[in-house]
Formats: C-alpha cells, structure tokens, sequence
C-alpha cells in the first residue's frame, strides 16, 4: 500500500490524542503536527515545539524532523513524547528549556515522572536526551492503535544517511516477512533471520 506524508501527520495526531489521554490526563490542548526536512537544522534535531504564541490561529505546534523517519515507530512516538513534555510546560507556564536550549531539571521531571521517558543529561544541551521506558513501551505495544506498517514504510534519507562525526556508520536491516528494522554498526555485513516469522533480514 503506497502511504503519503498526510496520512503520517493524521496518524501522528491520533496518536497525539491516545497519548494525552494515558500520560497527561487529557489536559493537552489542541495541537498542529508537521513534518519537515532537516535540511538547513541542525542534524541532530528530531523534533521541536512551537508556542501557540507564533501562530495565528493561537495553536501550538509540534514539527517532526524527517532525521527522526527511520522506520522505528517507537523512535518516532517517543519522539512526539519528548515534544509533548514541552507543550505541557509550556501550558503550565514551566520553564524547561534555558536560553541556551539547555534542557532543564523541570523538563526532566515531567519527562520521567509523568511522559514516561528515559533521560539522560548531555553536556551541552542538558537533560535533552531521551527514550521510552519499558512502561510506554509496553502502552505502544499493546494498547495503542495505530498503523505499524505506516511508520516502517514511511523512511527519509536523512534518517537513512545521517553519520554522526566520530561514530561508525550504522547499517541497516529490513526483515523480508514483518518489515522490522535494526540497525548494527559492525562493518561486515551480518547474514540475519527473524525468529518471528523465519525470514532473512536484507541490508536496507
């Protein structure tokens, strides 16, 4: 099934609002959701909040960055995740990020204790660092509906060739029955099976 960019922004607002529900009692307002190219952004950025305050229409606004399209849905979700703890903040007049774009010990409260979020301090941007816990995980897996197939399918090349300096690049894998994807960074190429359905992994 061919899927387009509007059908991942519907997606993502569905999951917006099942997220809302389970992790913010409902207490998120109404979002605008985009995805743009990280072209012209910094490399490392995957997603960025936006304050009702810029827009006319007095709607805050998350973007996705296509760096963070690499077929992972739960990368992506927690990518949203992340955003979401700042329109929290922000809706509650918490101040997260410092002037810097440092992440702060406020972002990472409600990142841990109400999103659900793994976070881990970086020395330049703070408490920027985050990923889902075994709990959202576990809500992803099981009790949220959406489109798997959506989020494997729909892959950027920035995602796909994106090489942070000083690391190996990473090569990817796509199983050739359930379209799971892993990435390993060893230079020689791995000859892989799925335990799940007994397919071969194909080198993306």
């Amino acid at each position: 099934m061919e899927y387009r960019i509007d059908d991942l922004i519907l997606e993502l607002h569905s999951i917006h609002k099942q997220l809302n529900d389970f992790l913010f009692s409902s207490s998120l307002s109404e979002i605008k959701i985009s995805i743009e190219t990280s072209k012209r952004k910094s490399r490392l950025t995957l997603g960025h909040f936006d304050t009702a305050k810029d827009w006319s229409d007095n709607i805050n606004q998350i973007t996705i960055w296509t760096l963070a399209l690499n077929g992972d849905y739960q990368n992506i979700i927690s990518v949203l995740v992340h955003e979401m703890v700042h329109q929290y903040n922000y809706e509650n007049d918490i101040k997260d990020v410092e002037n810097n774009q440092r992440h702060n010990k406020n972002f990472k409260k409600v990142a841990q204790d109400i999103a659900k979020l793994n976070v881990v301090k970086s020395s330049k941007q703070g408490f920027s660092q985050t990923s889902a816990t075994p709990e959202l995980i576990n809500f992803i897996e099981k009790k949220l509906d959406f489109n798997k197939q959506l989020f494997k399918k729909m892959i950027h090349k920035d995602a796909l060739e994106y090489q942070p300096r000083g690391y190996n690049k990473n090569n990817r894998y796509i199983c050739e029955g359930c379209e799971t994807i892993i990435n390993n960074s060893r230079e020689i190429p791995l000859r892989i099976k799925c335990l799940d359905c007994n397919k071969d992994f194909k080198k993306i």
